[in-house]
């Protein structure tokens, strides 16, 4: 087996343990979203990275080496150096002009991991995060600390509405797992609106004393001017509403007086209604799909 194929299987079972985080809430999203707001480089990069890392760091050697990759075989067409300095030469000449072998590294690895998250980037609420302003690791990182395992299908949501893993019932009756009037009707209030983040976040009255509890102290410091979709967004730790937002913002993440930041009342919420919304949204499947299901 090439080196290739070996890290392309790598690959694929670090992308199923991934996706695997969000599967409760419905479709797993696309790998490539899920990497970047997760800061996890695929394999592929990293080992690209090393490799002209290596490379860098060889060629100064004051040892012989440095002289085996300026004078390469020619007994062979292609060897390991001079396939690294065509590719270099075509994709990432910064890096081998780079006299730093960590900088050559972070400059290959880099521009690997932003080619492979390039088409599939803008993915449900993505555009509100394309400035990076918080990766789920962050938050991830700090339910840990706290020991919020209690709150797991609220952590699982929350990445899962940023990375586009969550399966609204209109999504659901789009394709054909429940009943097609859910098209047009939310099947948690029955009210004729069909579902979607904001309306589950912002408006549907199933989740009014949830909705009361966990998001409306947080919906209430925000503009008043704000879209819907911009809420969401500022809610699941998007950037959105200019400077007006940023104190809300930077306490999404890390509040103070020891109070617990933003998105642990978010993922609380989500949290609370995830059981009673799953079975609202997939009792009216005859497939044994959704999370309580298998999942779809």
């Amino acid at each position: 087996m090439s080196g290739r194929n070996k890290i392309a299987r790598v690959d694929t079972m670090l992308n199923s343990i991934l996706r695997a985080f969000t599967k409760s809430w419905g479709t797993a999203p696309a790998f490539a979203p899920l990497r970047m707001d997760l800061g996890i480089m695929p394999i592929f990069a990293r080992m690209a990275g090393q490799r002209i890392r290596a490379f860098t760091k060889f060629r100064n050697s004051a040892t012989f080496i440095s002289t085996l990759l300026g004078f390469p075989s020619n007994s062979r067409r292609r060897s390991w150096a001079s396939g690294t300095k065509s590719w270099c030469r075509s994709f990432c000449p910064k890096a081998l002009q780079s006299s730093s072998p960590r900088e050559a590294r972070d400059e290959v690895s880099t521009l690997l991991s932003r080619r492979a998250a390039a088409s599939n980037y803008s993915r449900a609420l993505y555009s509100y995060f394309e400035n990076g302003y918080f990766y789920s690791s962050a938050f991830l990182n700090d339910a840990v600390k706290r020991r919020s395992l209690s709150i797991g299908y609220g952590i699982s949501g929350l990445l899962a509405l940023r990375c586009g893993g969550f399966t609204s019932a209109t999504r659901a009756a789009r394709l054909g797992l429940i009943p097609a009037s859910f098209l047009t009707t939310c099947p948690c209030c029955n009210s004729s609106v069909p579902e979607s983040v904001s309306h589950m976040l912002l408006s549907c009255s199933a989740w009014s004393s949830q909705r009361k509890q966990f998001l409306r102290p947080l919906i209430s410091k925000l503009p008043s001017n704000l879209s819907g979709t911009e809420m969401v967004a500022l809610l699941c730790g998007g950037m959105a509403g200019g400077e007006a937002t940023k104190t809300f913002q930077s306490k999404w993440i890390k509040s103070d007086n020891d109070r617990p930041p933003y998105y642990f009342n978010v993922a609380t919420f989500l949290n609370v209604i995830f059981k009673d919304r799953a079975s609202l949204v997939w009792r009216h499947s005859t497939l044994s799909r959704g999370p309580l299901g298998g999942g779809p």
